[in-house]
């Protein structure tokens, strides 16, 4: 279900791709991207360790008689995450400009920002919806909930675009970013009904009385707060150094000899063409990864140590087929999407150098969320700590001598590095 989703969401988006890079040109998307890194950091903040706490306790619990039930943790886990989203998209808010001259050095982020601000609420329900019905083992509701966000999305920046913009030249980016907004409320509003639903058809009281809610929630809080806070500060780390990233490339290009104008193309050719191609095949890879958190985890807890090897073995062997296969076809037709889909040379030179990395990313994505359902989370942070400083070191170092290619030499390497530490660590699986 999540794959057949992740497929559809991501031939939108892919096509999406397309016409904003004919609405905004590679420059406007390059400035477009800068700001996600920001949103990632919002996202760690407010619900990222949450909704895998949440996901990882119900997966747990659901089977057992425990004095604490699904809701409550749900609920808990939404106390959480709402009052941590409202405090970050204030704080956003209000420091837009500063966050764009600063930190981004790109001043146009700074209406970009306060929009995309908004949706830092909704993003936060959204996720904790999803954690709740992963630990459930129940795929639709996210899956659907994807769909409508994705669509959503696309056809309300699309309609505003032929209606008001199709022939006065390129269209604001403040309008992509409510286009943003749009999907993640219209994702939200669904995933909340289906929520109530499914508390009902379950015959779980949906509201608390006030005299006993404290009672229920405090041990439910202590308990998703002790497993969030070290996943949320480890992807919070890994954001910021992400976001880090991200900033420095332009700056970099430009240290290469570069126009900021051509800097920023490059940029978004790399981050919003180009890797977005490359990416497409992991709607198989991110759907089992999402699965395979609460159901390792459930078979960690009682003991099923067969079912684990079993899924790992499985996890390599799809992950290195489809990384082959991918790889293949991107060095076949690589030259061929750059030139007749997005009418850009660059993006079909940058497909064909990302080809390589497909096996090592896929590898990485899935084993990662292994070593999440076994309890390896501290591990798992120092692995991504050092494949993201490397291609930071990367950044600064080869960008300057060599252009994009320093930084696709280093993403590369540090895929690598990233995939040979999560095998090596879970070794006693595989080689059983």
């Amino acid at each position: 279900m999540l794959t057949s989703a992740g497929f559809l969401s991501r031939i939108i988006g892919f096509f999406y791709r397309i016409f904003l890079s004919q609405a905004i040109g590679a420059e406007g998307i390059g400035i477009y991207q800068l700001i996600f890194p920001v949103s990632a950091v919002c996202f760690a903040l407010t619900c990222a360790g949450i909704q895998t706490a949440v996901s990882k306790v119900i997966a747990e619990i659901r089977d057992q008689h425990t004095v604490h039930s699904s809701r409550d943790y749900l609920y808990a886990g939404f106390l959480l995450s709402f009052s941590l989203s409202v405090i970050c998209a204030l704080v956003l808010y209000a420091n837009a400009e500063w966050i764009a001259v600063h930190l981004l050095l790109e001043k146009r982020c700074a209406p970009l920002l306060q929009i995309l601000a908004c949706s830092v609420p909704l993003e936060a329900i959204h996720s904790l919806c999803n954690g709740y019905f992963f630990g459930c083992k129940e795929t639709k509701p996210p899956a659907v909930s994807q769909l409508i966000e994705q669509s959503v999305r696309v056809l309300s920046v699309y309609m505003v675009y032929i209606t008001l913009y199709q022939h006065q030249g390129a269209m604001p980016l403040q309008m992509i970013v409510i286009g943003t907004v749009t999907g993640e409320a219209a994702a939200m509003l669904y995933s909340i009904l289906r929520v109530y639903l499914h508390l009902k058809v379950n015959r779980n009281d949906i509201a608390f009385s006030l005299p006993k809610a404290a009672d229920q929630l405090c041990p439910c809080i202590g308990r998703i707060t002790r497993l969030a806070l070290p996943l949320s500060f480890s992807r919070l780390i890994l954001n910021l150094l992400v976001a880090a990233e991200a900033v420095y490339i332009p700056n970099r290009l430009m240290q290469f000899g570069y126009s900021s104008s051509d800097a920023l193309s490059t940029f978004g050719a790399l981050t919003g063409m180009a890797l977005p191609v490359i990416l497409f095949p992991t709607a198989i890879v991110n759907s089992a990864s999402v699965i395979l958190l609460p159901m390792v985890s459930e078979s960690d807890s009682h003991g099923k140590q067969t079912e684990i090897e079993k899924t790992v073995k499985r996890s390599i062997c799809t992950c290195l087929a489809l990384g082959f296969f991918s790889t293949i076809g991107f060095l076949i037709f690589g030259n061929l999407i750059g030139r007749v889909l997005f009418q850009n040379t660059l993006v079909g030179d940058l497909i064909m150098t990302l080809a390589f990395i497909c096996p090592f990313l896929y590898m990485t994505t899935t084993l990662t969320s292994i070593m999440h359902g076994l309890g390896r989370t501290t591990t798992s942070f120092f692995f991504s700590l050092t494949g993201i400083t490397l291609r930071i070191l990367f950044v600064l170092y080869a960008i300057p001598e060599f252009g994009i290619r320093g930084y696709l030499y280093g993403l590369l390497l540090s895929q690598v590095l990233s995939t040979a530490l999560c095998s090596w660590n879970l070794r006693r699986y595989w080689q059983a």
